[in-house]
């Protein structure tokens, strides 16, 4: 029950003066009511009142589909369900007043609820329908206790229920079944709590009412780890027990046979056998009564969570139209439209098909799983007995869990039969010729057997000759025999017998082969085979197609129990034999492997044990004996798989190899076999052996293989022994020594260290080392390379014996350097140097390399820094050590070296500082080693409200610039969030700033972050009104030490940011702008920071500055007079001091500079600095014939990235006839290409003749092509190759151009705007295409690439008689790209 209290929110000044007003209203108040007594104002009377919305109810009474339908869709997404109960009372003075609210008029096992005192109203929540409630009040005074009233809640077959943050939750009970009903209180299903999509989360009051209203215990996530937004742990708090099991939705949880025969049409993605083993451990699960009350869901509480409902209460004997209500009420919901199938064409009533949706959106098919749960598990039956059948035959439930969830459940679960069960399990053999069952021990004689059924499956009605004809080959092992019949007292009993149905006993290699081994046609064999002798084996399976296949259907699915019925344990004797896949090949979802010794030889190659790959499968009281193994890990090798192991249990299993070292247990290493994401579970599984190098081979999110090792699984002990990976190096005049403790004993319990027959216990670990004094474990003369013995207790009980290399010293020279060598990891960089001024250790005999922990092998010239790599937090300033010797005598030197993750780039500045939602390059130390020109990169990203979430690295600049920030509208910031981060020794330049509330050229928030030594100046002007510079929403414990901020002709509005500065310290920061409105939040001066003003103008018109010229000006105009120029700059590049003669020998030289620019003219003008900013086109030069054109744009394979940067005009109609663009031949794609700019100004390239050509261009790599009309007189037809700009484009702007073919062409197999190998990362923005009465076979490129550039195609228009495809082989009708193809006959 869920509880609102209405809130009045009172200013704080205004608290004193209501208080005194109340206390004085109190008093008057009791002088006239006298006794106090408290009034009840609203549902006291008896009333019946709505705890369920009318629409809801209205639906389920529907009888007749059109009504049903109706009423779904009127009410679809509208939210509506639980209503709540208001309680309202006449207020008499009372700070607060307590309402006790019962199901009971005596109030014994009342709940109360505290209310303010001038609120005396209370809102209820989710209480249960059909019951009578009980209410009273009483205040602060003597005697004011008011009547007891009382209301009736009224009856709905549905209790939905409102916990805040989630939704579509509702009981489960309430539903009528026989003459009770499933109780109510203990199951919910509803949707997800931990907020995946769309903001929405369980709330603290939602948790509130989860905990003490609905006493939740147990909940039960339903969703895998592919969508459950990472949750690990409940999400309502306290001790609620959290189950992840994830289950598949509809007819996919059906038997592999079943959901075959339904048809591909009618199913959706690949079958997973594994939901067999969920729905087995989730009814077991219900089956335990302290695990209520349980909640469970999946995301939108809708489609698994619908499949598990529809499960349970179909078992409990909901009837059909029930289920299928309490299903289509998701619709009602946030989540929207469920429903037991299609609607019909004239909307009133539903297909036939069962199945509402099966895009690859969601397979949403309710009707469909009914309709095959009664086709495939009943006889013309019911949904209970199909549900009930389906659990005993296919899931393998017993019905003594049945009857345990059935006694939770229902208020009553009487048949009408009295129920006998048989002791003890009696055997049935399939082989025998007569098979019977004994009753007698039941107490009852009967007179007439009426049935004799396992399930569905009839046996006849002779206890003492069954007939197992026809019985299902999934019906075997454990299970229980149905006996109804009449007593000779008259009454009616069920008699349930206990049965071991064994389908053969085997006794020989031959037979156990013949019902074990995987192949081709043998891919499903069920069935209980137990052994009744000793065997020794010597086939292997064969080389099975899906050895890689997860889901469970292939392979071995039955019951293989090694105990015969006198009790006695036999042994299956295996070597395991190169190339081949074990005894079983593949065992599936549901078998078994029981009681039973595999011993032999494991040393092959290939060679498992058991079978390439175990899905789903039990392992149980198994013993490996193991003679052989293999020392190092190899592909694909394991002892018990080879390829894949996933869902499987293994429960009392010991491995015997006593001094064997076995690389793998499961191997994977070319399968990743071990999925984490269906995991393996382990219960005493010991190993007894030399070493065991790994579990398995696992595939990682970033999918590398990755050895797990078996020291991380729960579940696992035994006695093992290991080289360390590790080295020590010790010294006799320490006195003290240290030994390195690999990784992955880290959090190991050391017990001893041994050396020579001499064992410590007195000593210290501390940070992954053990410290001990040296002489109580060696002697001067131990000198040298030396081996002790770690004893060691893992984490997860496995005892090592840990075999370590200790260089013991008697007499070290410690040499500390002095100067810093930098290694760049990024460029894998491996060498350090033994010298420096005064040093010279050259030619010392190297015998260990380290840093911290990490060994890094002997050669200085190729250090093994993988490790160090691997290890972002060693990145940095930090230390090796080596160790060797010179001159006969011992030497230790202390080398400080920078490891610098890597240089920043162009390519991959924004991958490794901007945060997209998880934290960046924490622990990372980059550098600059040149500028970096940064236009083009989109900063666009969603803006983060987490610094925790944000880029953690360290950026030293060494003095180099990114320049051409593009800060537009949508950027947070280049960073986004910093927390913890160094920024140094950088100058940032911003060609474009568009201000937003919060944002920053930085980001929105940065934390701790020292920014040393950094300029920031705008190229352009701006006037911010919100947003900040250095941060924008906060600024939070920052250090800021010699940063300047240039914004001449700007308005800044925060210098550092909206917020407080959060105890941020500032040392030399200057800021220089038109305008600087606060420093932060109102504050508009702070130690530590200087402020100036300066005026700026921008000129309106933009001005040509052709590179080919003699001289070089610009005009200011107007702002020209008077003015005294101080300095003339245009990207960051000094052009002298005079106006009319400037310096462009650095720009001329420099293609990078060449294009759209601003020249930044600083001055003083009627005694104020001013700044000018005129707008400029460096032109590289004009192209004025054939001939130009083609060594400017012509590309081959051999060009690279031609001209780029370049900006070249066409400054007149252009007449290319008689220029041949051949000769260059095939480009890969991205290779090379034309990177630089053709600006067409308009003016037109005629005379195109490309008859024997690929292209215009051939190849484009990063360029600009706009404003250009091109006429084609010839095109090369037969080439799919071609197109009228080359073979390949890549990241290249096509806008504003028209082509015009001048004659008609037919039969062609090239593109028009891009070639066969591809068009990537490109934007095609007002393209006409003039084509009329030629059928252009394909617009873009012969491959798909260009799909992906979609949303970057606008305004494309083609005139053309027709066009067959857009791209490959995809029609103009289904591309989706913005593409207008006007044909002829309708131009």
């Amino acid at each position: 029950m869920k509880i609102k209290s209405r809130r009045i929110i009172i200013a704080v000044a205004l608290i004193s003066m209501l208080s005194l007003c109340f206390i004085g209203t109190a008093f008057a108040y009791a002088a006239v009511k006298g006794a106090n007594k408290i009034e009840l104002l609203s549902n006291n009377k008896g009333e019946t009142v709505r705890v369920t919305d009318e629409s809801i109810d209205e639906y389920l009474s529907a009888t007749d589909e059109e009504t049903q339908i109706d009423i779904l869709l009127k009410n679809e997404y509208s939210g509506k369900g639980a209503k709540s109960v208001t309680l309202s009372w006449d207020q008499n003075g009372s700070s607060f007043y307590n309402v006790y609210i019962s199901e009971d008029a005596s109030f014994e096992n009342s709940r109360v609820e505290k209310v303010f005192g001038y609120t005396p109203t209370l809102e209820l929540y989710n209480l249960i329908p059909g019951r009578t409630y009980y209410w009273k009040v009483r205040g602060t005074y003597s005697n004011d206790t008011s009547e007891v009233g009382s209301f009736t809640t009224k009856q709905s077959a549905v209790r939905a229920i409102s916990v805040d943050g989630v939704s579509n939750v509702r009981d489960l009970g309430g539903y009528k079944v026989g003459s009770g009903n499933v109780n109510y209180g203990l199951l919910y299903r509803g949707g997800k709590l931990n907020g995946t999509v769309n903001g929405e989360a369980v709330t603290d009051e939602g948790k509130a009412t989860m905990l003490n209203r609905l006493g939740i215990k147990t909940e039960i996530d339903l969703r895998s780890e592919s969508d459950d937004g990472g949750q690990t742990q409940n999400a309502i708090g306290a001790n609620v027990t959290y189950v992840k099991i994830p289950l598949g939705q509809y007819a996919n949880v059906i038997d592999y046979e079943s959901w075959r025969n339904l048809g591909k049409d009618k199913v959706s993605g690949g079958y997973d056998a594994n939901n067999k083993n969920a729905i087995k451990g989730l009814f077991e699960l219900l089956a335990d009564e302290s695990n209520y009350p349980v909640y469970f869901h999946c995301n939108a509480g809708a489609d698994r969570t619908g499949t598990l409902a529809l499960l349970i209460n179909g078992l409990l004997g909901v009837d059909e139209q029930s289920l299928i209500k309490d299903y289509e009420l998701t619709t009602f919901s946030r989540y929207g439209r469920r429903l037991r199938s299609g609607v019909a064409e004239d909307g009133k009533s539903f297909t036939s098909s069962g199945i509402m949706q099966n895009d690859g959106g969601n397979y949403v098919a309710m009707g469909l799983f009914i309709d095959a749960l009664k086709a495939n598990y009943t006889v013309n039956g019911t949904i209970n007995e199909a549900v009930y059948n389906y659990l005993i035959e296919y899931i393998g439930l017993s019905n003594e869990t049945i009857d345990r969830i059935k006694g939770i459940l229902l208020s009553e679960t009487s048949s009408g039969e009295e129920c006998k069960k048989i002791d003890g399990v009696q055997e049935i053999l399939l082989a025998d010729d007569v098979k019977s069952i004994d009753i007698s021990d039941c107490g009852v004689e009967l007179s007439s057997v009426n049935s004799i059924k396992i399930g569905q499956f009839d046996l006849g009605k002779n206890i003492n000759a069954l007939s197992f004809d026809g019985l299902d080959k999934r019906v075997y092992g454990e299970k229980e025999i149905i006996v109804c019949g009449t007593g000779a007292d008259g009454k009616s009993y069920r008699i349930e017998v206990p049965v071991l149905i064994i389908t053969k006993n085997i006794g020989n290699a031959e037979e156990l082969r013949e019902i074990v081994e995987y192949s081709e046609t043998n891919t499903e064999r069920y069935g209980y085979y137990r052994l009744v002798n000793d065997i020794t084996y010597t086939y292997s399976a064969a080389y099975g197609a899906n050895i890689t296949n997860a889901s469970g259907i292939y392979g071995f699915k039955g019951v293989l129990d090694g105990k015969d019925g006198d009790g006695t344990l036999h042994t299956i004797k295996y070597d395991s034999v190169s190339w081949s896949n074990g005894i079983f090949g593949m065992i599936g979802v549901g078998a078994a492997v029981k009681n039973v010794t595999i011993g032999g030889k494991y040393g092959g190659i290939q060679a498992p044990m058991i079978g390439a790959t175990v899905v789903g499968a039990t392992f149980d009281d198994v013993t490996f004996n193991i003679t052989g193994g293999r020392d190092k890990i190899a592909s694909m090798n394991g002892l018990i798989t080879k390829c894949m192991i996933c869902s499987t249990s293994f429960n009392n299993v010991n491995v015997n190899a006593e001094g064997v070292v076995i690389d793998s247990l499961f191997g994977g290493s070319q399968y990743a076999g071990y999925k984490t994401n269906k995991p393996c579970t382990f219960d005493n599984f010991a190993i007894n052996a030399e070493n065991v190098l790994e579990l398995a081979h696992e595939q990682s999110p970033d999918d590398a293989l990755k050895s797990i090792s078996v020291y991380s699984v729960n579940g696992i002990k035994g006695n093992l022994s290991k080289e360390s990976a590790e080295t020590s190096t010790i010294h006799f005049s320490n006195g003290v020594g240290y030994l390195t403790i690999d990784d992955e004993f880290s959090d190991s319990e050391i017990i001893s260290v041994t050396f020579d027959g001499k064992t410590i216990t007195d000593f210290i670990t501390l940070d992954g080392m053990i410290r001990f004094n040296i002489s109580e474990l060696f002697k001067e003369s131990d000198t040298g390379n030396r081996k002790v013995e770690i004893a060691l207790k893992t984490k997860n009980g496995i005892n090592v014996k840990l075999h370590h290399t200790v260089d013991v010293m008697s007499d070290l020279k410690v040499v500390e350097f002095d100067n810093v060598q930098q290694i760049i990891l990024g460029l894998d960089e491996k060498s350090v140097s033994l010298s420096e001024d005064g040093k010279d250790y050259s030619s010392m005999t190297v015998s260990g390399i380290s840093c911290l922990s990490y060994d890094l092998g002997t050669d200085i010239n190729n250090l093994n820094l993988n490790e160090i790599k691997a290890d972002v937090t060693k990145h940095g300033n930090n230390v090796i050590t080596v160790i060797g010797k010179q001159g006969g005598r011992s030497v230790a030197l202390t080398i400080p070296v920078l490891f610098v993750t890597d240089v920043l780039t162009k390519d991959n500045l924004k991958a490794n500082i901007q945060s997209q939602g998880t934290a960046l390059s924490e622990g990372k130390y980059f550098i600059l080693t040149d500028d970096i020109d940064a236009s083009g990169i989109d900063w666009k990203a969603t803006m983060l409200w987490e610094e925790s979430k944000g880029f953690k690295g360290k950026i030293d600049g060494r003095g180099h610039t990114v320049k051409n920030l593009n800060i537009e509208d949508g950027v947070p910031g280049i960073f986004n969030c910093t927390e913890n981060a160094v920024v140094k020794n950088i100058n940032f330049t911003v060609a474009n700033f568009v201000p937003q509330a919060n944002t920053s050229v930085f980001g929105v928030i940065t934390k701790k972050t020292l920014i040393e030594n950094v300029t920031v100046t705008f190229d352009c002007v701006f006037t911010a009104t919100t947003g900040g510079i250095l941060s924008g929403n906060n600024a939070v414990g920052n250090t800021y030490r010699n940063v300047k901020v240039t914004a001449e002709g700007s308005e800044i509005f925060y210098l550092i940011s909206h917020a407080s500065n959060g105890g941020s310290g500032f040392d030399g920061v200057v800021a220089e702008a038109k305008k600087i409105n606060y420093i932060y939040g109102t504050i508009t001066s702070v130690n530590g920071i200087t402020t100036g003003e300066t005026k700026a103008i921008t000129l309106s018109d933009n001005q040509d500055i052709l590179l080919t010229s003699d001289a070089y000006s610009v005009s200011l105009g107007a702002e020209q007079t008077g003015l005294t120029v101080q300095s003339i700059t245009c990207d960051g590049i000094d052009l002298g001091k005079d106006l009319n003669k400037l310096d462009m020998s650095k720009i001329k030289d420099d293609l990078t500079k060449h294009g759209v620019k601003n020249i930044v003219v600083k001055g003083q003008k009627n005694g104020e600095k001013i700044t000018v900013i005129a707008p400029v086109t460096i032109i590289t030069k004009y192209l004025t014939s054939g001939a130009e054109f083609k060594e400017a744009v012509y590309c081959s394979a051999e060009d690279g990235e031609k001209n780029k940067g370049a900006y070249y005009v066409i400054p007149w109609n252009l007449n290319v006839s008689g220029t041949g663009f051949t000769g260059a031949g095939w480009v890969d794609l991205g290779a090379a290409g034309f990177a630089g700019t053709i600006d067409g100004r308009g003016h037109k390239i005629v005379n195109v003749d490309l008859s024997d050509s690929l292209g215009l261009f051939n190849a484009l790599k990063g360029a600009v092509i706009k404003n250009v009309e091109i006429e084609v007189s010839k095109m090369y037809a037969e080439s799919e190759n071609a197109s009228v700009f080359g073979v390949c484009a890549e990241n290249t702007l096509f806008e504003n151009i028209t082509i015009t073919f001048k004659n008609t062409f037919t039969g062609v197999k090239c593109g028009i705007l891009g070639g066969a190998n591809q068009s990537r990362g490109c934007t095609f923005k007002d393209i006409t295409v003039n084509a009329q009465g030629s059928d252009i076979y394909r617009l873009f490129s012969a491959g798909d690439i260009v799909k992906n550039s979609k949303d970057s195609i606008s305004g494309v228009v083609v005139n053309a008689k027709s066009v067959q495809y857009i791209y490959a082989t995809t029609d103009p009708g289904t591309s989706g790209f913005d593409v207008t193809v006007n044909t002829d006959e309708n131009q």
